[in-house]
């Protein structure tokens, strides 16, 4: 895909490449074409080439704080209202677990691009592991099926790792879609939802 779309492999590509918007100014983009009526093309085709050559299933969870209720948010150090994220990885586990179910999964692992420092990385393990011991976000029945997810997260700089970079491909362009550009969503969701298995596939959680 690499090859292809950028005449090299040595790069790390990201959904963010295919999509217009002030992000674009951050760096260079990597494409060959920087004709942006085009990059849906690319994008297909690189989704269809992914899907294509692996099994390769979306777990995606999108949350939009302006449609949230005040009482799923909480306050941080600096006095900002965020979104509690135990919200977010409960609703995360949940999928992950239906999916795993479905799957005769018997140890679902969690890997995760890295952050911007250490200390975030080890918060967010914490939250993670918090919240097996936690779950009142999450509906009864599907609270057993969490002891198949492995409690600890992995995380990995995706410059090394491609595994990270095609899971922040795939998502990030649900997210992009979903973030304005509904007509690319609503064509392309069998892509992202192969088999029409949306039950886990895909979450909007709104107020």
């Amino acid at each position: 895909i690499k090859q292809n779309l950028c005449g090299q492999e040595d790069i790390e590509l990201k959904w963010s490449h295919f999509f217009p918007g002030r992000h674009q100014k951050r760096g260079g983009n990597p494409l060959l074409t920087q004709d942006s009526s085009k990059w849906r093309q690319d994008a297909m085709w690189a989704l269809d080439e992914l899907f294509g050559r692996a099994d390769v299933f979306p777990i995606t969870t999108i949350v939009r704080k302006d449609k949230v209720d005040e009482g799923l948010l909480e306050l941080t150090r600096k006095g900002k209202k965020v979104i509690a994220v135990r919200l977010v990885l409960s609703v995360l586990l949940g999928q992950f677990a239906l999916y795993l179910r479905e799957q005769n999964g018997k140890d679902g692992k969690i890997w995760c691009d890295q952050l911007g420092s250490q200390k975030e990385q080890d918060e967010l393990k914490s939250a993670f592991a918090d919240t097996f011991n936690n779950l009142e976000y999450l509906l009864p029945p599907l609270r057993p099926y969490v002891k198949a997810v492995n409690p600890h997260l992995s995380f990995f700089d995706s410059v090394q790792k491609p595994i990270i970079q095609v899971a922040d491909f795939v998502s990030g362009v649900i997210w992009a879609s979903a973030e304005g550009d509904n007509w690319f969503f609503r064509k392309h969701l069998e892509k992202y939802a192969p088999g029409r298995k949306r039950t886990y596939g895909i979450a909007f959680l709104e107020a």
